[in-house]
């Protein structure tokens, strides 16, 4: 018989301490900054402009997140465990260099980049729904609307770029 003092191996199994979701979301910025910088003598000159921008926003990304850990503002929370995103694994996988043939069409490189702002657009928007501190809720909620208009300002350069 479970008591309510038990531990539920497949509850803990799923949840992360917010530290380890706010340390993965910096490895997942830093990631998205060195691709994007890997990119930029890689792509058309009409998307370095583009290119450019990502990189700054995801080095701003990082330092937003860098500062709910060094602030102090969540000493209390970091240790409070959430359920991980569904998105959890595929975020985190995408935290390593991804695997693009070793000329890459723009396409390849689009494809990427939006498959790789989609899932952080999705992953900050839930986890921006299970945070019950209001700094954390508001910060995720900042990043899934950050990456969601990433993937609108790569959608409308690719669409003038193809001609569609």
């Amino acid at each position: 018989m479970n008591t309510t003092n038990e531990i539920d191996i497949e509850t803990l199994a799923r949840q992360r301490t917010v530290a380890d979701l706010v340390n993965s979301a910096i490895r997942f910025e830093a990631a998205a900054e060195a691709f994007y910088m890997q990119l930029l003598g890689q792509v058309r000159a009409e998307l370095q402009p583009l290119v450019a921008g990502l990189v700054v926003e995801e080095r701003e990304h990082q330092a937003r997140l860098r500062h709910l850990i060094d602030s102090g503002e969540l000493i209390a929370e970091l240790r409070v465990r959430l359920d991980a995103p569904s998105s959890m694994s595929e975020f985190e996988a995408m935290e390593l260099a991804p695997e693009l043939p070793s000329n890459p069409s723009d396409d390849d490189i689009l494809d990427y980049a939006m498959a790789r702002e989609q899932v952080a657009a999705e992953h900050y928007a839930a986890l921006a729904r299970s945070a019950d501190n209001p700094i954390l809720r508001e910060t995720f909620a900042f990043l899934a609307d950050e990456e969601s208009q990433h993937i609108v300002q790569l959608g409308q350069r690719w669409s003038r770029l193809s001609g569609a």
